[in-house]
């Protein structure tokens, strides 16, 4: 009898014959929005006391500003074609809405206004606007996309160290308190020797993610008892963190507040940031950095309306 069995099995195993069909997996869907679809939008009122503002409570949605010239259009309401030949966008009809509660809302955009911002340079902010969702909230990332699938993970405070008040002379004194920048994210950050009377203080907010994004504010401060608070010297260091994978590593900081991340499943796919007249949002890669997507200015501020971030007594207006 013929032995061709065994060769046969040989034949399919180096000759090249039938193999089982390697399984592959199915491509991931995204389910949270890109970076570039993501906008920020705030509430609104008559009260504002901002001229061109909508007539009624509703959403604004910042698409542009222009500075003040002779060609720049009246504040108030502003054609679609005449946003639109500026160059600013123009944005779908229904826009799903995100807050930092998990809320979700769709508002559909009415129209566009041009409000008229006079805080040290006089210029026009254009939003659209929509009075739909009227539901308390202060704030909400929005895209022409729905978030279904998608989580906002704010930004916390997980550690502070800060001035305290004196209840004699109710002014600021260092803390009595010796806690020190847990060591996560202190690794990331350049070795500074502060050593009495210069004292640390610290304030880090970070998001609940994979990868964690933590923003970290240190303040070397030099209290002295023969000037003022408000004379102290100081020195600042913010620095925007990521922790993920056993790792913690230092990635350029856009200098805005970090709001939160977009999460899948808690894992982070878009960095959010804002701050008195801009807002940002990036996608975070798989290697934990800040990827595509960018800052967006909302209007020309003041230069001395920026947001005070510093642990230092503060001595503004």
């Amino acid at each position: 009898m013929t032995r061709w069995l065994p060769g046969f099995c040989v034949l399919l195993a180096t000759c090249g014959g039938v193999t089982p069909p390697v399984a592959r997996r199915a491509p991931e869907v995204r389910r949270c929005p890109h970076a570039t679809d993501v906008r920020f939008a705030f509430r609104t009122t008559p009260d504002d006391g901002i001229v061109g503002s909508p007539p009624s409570e509703g959403w604004a949605i910042p698409v542009g500003f222009e500075p003040a010239t002779d060609a720049t259009p009246t504040p108030g309401p502003l054609a679609p074609e005449v946003v639109a030949a500026r160059g600013m966008p123009l944005l779908p009809s229904s826009l799903h809405l995100l807050h930092e509660d998990g809320a979700r809302c769709v508002a559909e955009v009415e129209g566009y206004y041009g409000q008229w911002i006079e805080d040290g340079v006089p210029n026009l902010r254009v939003v659209a606007f929509s009075r739909s969702c009227a539901d308390g909230h202060p704030t909400a990332w929005v895209s022409a996309r729905p978030f279904d699938g998608c989580a906002l993970a704010p930004a916390r405070t997980v550690a502070r160290r800060a001035l305290r008040q004196d209840p004699r002379t109710l002014l600021d004194v260092p803390p009595r308190d010796r806690r020190t920048l847990p060591s996560r994210h202190a690794d990331a950050l350049p070795t500074r020797v502060c050593t009495a009377p210069c004292t640390t203080l610290f304030d880090v907010r970070e998001t609940r993610s994979v990868p964690a994004l933590a923003e970290v504010w240190v303040t070397y401060l030099e209290p002295t008892a023969a000037v003022e608070p408000c004379s102290w010297p100081y020195e600042d260091e913010v620095a925007l963190i990521t922790r993920g994978g056993g790792r913690s590593q230092r990635v350029p900081h856009p200098n805005l507040t970090l709001y939160g991340v977009l999460t899948e499943g808690g894992r982070a796919r878009v960095a959010l940031f804002v701050d008195h007249a801009a807002w940002a949002a990036f996608e975070v890669t798989d290697d934990g950095l800040l990827g595509e997507g960018g800052t967006v200015q909302t209007f020309i501020p003041n230069e001395e309306d920026g947001t005070f971030r510093s642990l230092a007594p503060y001595c503004g207006p």
